[in-house]
């Protein structure tokens, strides 16, 4: 009956020291995928800053194209106006031209 308690006891005994060695095994995974999700997680956070600092400079960047775009757009009416002033004049100054009946010569 004494071997048979003895075997129950390493039984047992080797059992427990599986459990741990597992135990370690499971704990070194998720240290590791702890580790992966933090470098993860910086590298997203600087991707995040370098496109939130891509995007301000687009915005300044959109912001002085509209207004360049303004500028331009008041000076085609400008000039629009102007050619419009100008043919006005031009066709107010165009003498009338009488014709000669070439019968007569």
């Amino acid at each position: 009956m004494e071997w048979f308690f003895l075997i129950l006891i390493l039984a047992f005994v080797s059992w427990c020291a599986q459990m741990l060695m597992g135990f370690k095994r499971q704990s070194e995974r998720i240290d590791a995928q702890i580790e992966a999700t933090v470098s993860n997680d910086e590298s997203i956070v600087q991707q995040a800053a370098s496109y939130e600092a891509q995007v301000q400079e687009k915005e300044e960047e959109r912001k002085e194209l509209q207004t360049e775009e303004e500028k331009l757009a008041a000076q085609q009416n400008e000039l629009e106006s102007g050619v419009k002033e100008l043919k006005q004049k031009d066709a107010s100054r165009r003498p009338t031209r009488h014709r000669v009946d070439p019968t007569n010569s």
